[in-house]
């Protein structure tokens, strides 16, 4: 075919460099010709997949074997046959789909299908304030839980759900891009760092292997959430300003810890500047900056300003219905940590300070293996504002673990120097991470939440 022709046809001017992304030679920075499972896109897709298949056949296993347990405890243990057959009538509700769909998911879907423009009326504050006046947790409407997540993931959601029929089949797709998002941004970014695609795929592989990385795939905003973090990581180091800007804006709007991104950018500026931040060149380095720097913090102020605005002027209206909720206090986050280990109680709250404790010594020996200040800080900040919400902290904390991403660069720099270790880091992290996998996917023990 010529290339009058080639040119002539949109489509093949679409599919040509597809093409050459997967069956197009690619070589690693020191000239090593990739395999076909070694080069990008190849290995980004079989990675996705690889993941996805995992813990679907793990659901499919998991999930009913003890919802039979359940059945058994909760029933007459002398009617086993009756407990077969009504796990016999709703065992089809386990599915590589629905299995994602648990605790807050239930929630998005709901946020998905409320609107976002109708304001509070004044019935609505009355009873939320009389709520809070009588004490203790009491259910909310819809429209006032608005007021509760930060509303990026509910409204991609509402925005896809409209285009395929579906608020929770949008949510889904959603948390699977985003997921994606994870593990290309995740390369991108090793890649970056490390200077070679073979230390970017290990990198990768790692950041999937983290204990709680199986909740990227949720209907969850953890997913989303990390996906842009990587992306504005990514696109400041590459110099990328205005898609680092829009990446940290979205941030902002996807939690409300996003402000965080603020300071990780600022940490991440002075590294690489060598804390030499009263030169010029820094300063010009700095500049560019301050949209990205300012992006994030902006989300979380838009978001601010439309609850002002939905709950005809409350400007508390967030700690309100998270205290009415959930019974969130702000709480100093070390006065939580030593009242759980003062208690003299060994309960399962223990079990989960102690990971949470290891999680944040692995950050400190992030920092003595070069990893970058800004990726420990994010880490550890999101972990102590996680733990600042006072009684509630326990119930989310090992959830929230998936934002961590140091501890994957932590394991590249290890496997660079001892590489025989990889088959026991694998065989550990995967072992735990499907532990951690069983007592979400089975919501009843109530143990991630």
């Amino acid at each position: 075919m010529s290339e009058q022709t080639t040119g002539a046809n949109p489509a093949l001017r679409i599919w040509r460099p597809i093409k050459r992304a997967f069956t197009g030679p690619e070589t690693d920075t020191d000239g090593t010709v990739l395999r076909w499972w070694q080069r990008t896109w190849p290995f980004l897709l079989l990675c996705f997949l690889a993941f996805k298949l995992l813990w679907a056949v793990a659901g499919m296993v998991t999930i009913p074997a003890f919802e039979f347990i359940r059945h058994v405890i909760v029933s007459d243990p002398q009617a086993v046959q009756k407990v077969i057959m009504e796990l016999n009538q709703h065992i089809t509700n386990y599915n590589p789909y629905t299995m994602w769909f648990k605790w807050d998911a239930h929630r998005y879907v709901v946020l998905a299908e409320t609107s976002y423009t109708q304001r509070l009326s004044a019935e609505d504050l009355r009873v939320l304030h009389d709520g809070i006046a009588s004490g203790g947790r009491f259910p909310l409407s819809p429209l006032v839980l608005r007021f509760a997540w930060a509303p990026l993931f509910p409204l991609l959601g509402k925005v896809v759900g409209y285009l395929v029929g579906s608020a929770s089949v949008g949510l889904f797709l959603v948390a699977n891009a985003a997921f994606f998002g994870c593990i290309y941004y995740g390369y991108k970014l090793f890649e970056h760092h490390f200077g070679t695609k073979l230390e970017a795929r290990r990198g990768v592989w790692l950041l999937m292997m983290l204990p709680a990385s199986f909740l990227l795939q949720a209907a969850t905003t953890e997913g989303l959430f990390l996906c842009l973090s990587l992306a504005t990581f990514y696109y400041i180091q590459t110099g990328k300003w205005g898609k680092a800007a829009v990446a940290a804006l979205l941030v902002g709007l996807t939690r409300t810890t996003g402000p965080v991104m603020a300071l990780a950018i600022v940490l991440l500026l002075l590294q690489n500047q060598h804390w030499r931040f009263w030169t010029k060149q820094a300063w010009a380095y700095a500049v560019k900056a301050i949209p990205a720097i300012l992006a994030a913090p902006l989300g979380y102020a838009m978001f601010t300003v439309y609850c002002w605005y939905m709950s005809r002027g409350d400007w508390g209206i967030y700690a309100e219905v998270q205290h009415a909720e959930w019974d969130v206090v702000p709480t100093n986050p070390l006065v939580t940590m030593w009242q759980q280990i003062a208690d003299g109680v060994y309960t399962p709250r223990d079990v989960k300070l102690i990971i949470v404790l290891v999680t944040l010594a692995v950050l400190v020996v992030c920092l003595f293996a070069k990893v970058p200040w800004a990726y420990v800080v994010y880490g550890g900040v999101l972990i102590m504002g996680s733990m600042s919400i006072g009684e509630p902290w326990a119930d989310s904390i090992l959830r929230y673990l998936s934002f961590i991403f140091a501890p994957a660069m932590l394991g590249v720099v290890v496997l660079r120097r001892k590489p025989w270790l990889e088959s026991g880091i694998v065989a550990f992290a995967m072992m735990f991470q499907t532990v951690l996998f069983v007592t979400w996917a089975v919501a009843w023990v109530q143990w991630i939440i």
